[in-house]
């Protein structure tokens, strides 16, 4: 009986924690995505990983207008997509939300950027403002 009380224990954290690993798998996925969109001046690509909400609540041009200011910001540092590494990604209570720390490249040197929030909406991850 106690060994079956451990072994469903034990499973049952097997499958938070991977499913932890496949958030932070998607997360990363999609911050690089996001990445690459701003780098490509895509601000369409950029909407369609922000918050569904927030875009219907602001709008997809006011969205669109402040991806172009952070891709700015990339035109003048010169940074490509290999420029910006994903350092971690935190996960918050529920796998609802996370924080996504990166760094951009100066140089030889990485220096660590302000951390992006991002939320789950039906399933899916998408940055938040």
């Amino acid at each position: 009986m106690r060994k079956a009380a451990f072994a469903a224990i034990g499973l049952c954290l097997l499958v938070f924690f991977s499913g932890c690993a496949n958030h932070e798998a998607d997360i990363r996925q999609r911050a690089q995505q996001l990445i690459g969109y701003l780098c490509a001046d895509d601000m369409d690509g950029c909407v369609s990983l922000t918050d569904p909400l927030y875009v219907r609540a602001q709008g997809s041009q006011k969205v669109k207008f402040a991806f172009k200011i952070f891709n700015l910001v990339i035109r003048i540092g010169k940074l490509g997509p290999e420029d910006v590494r994903i350092d971690q990604v935190v996960l918050g209570e529920g796998n609802k939300t996370a924080e996504v720390h990166m760094s951009a490249r100066k140089g030889e040197d990485w220096q660590p950027l302000e951390p992006s929030n991002w939320v789950r909406v039906d399933n899916q991850w998408y940055i938040s403002f």
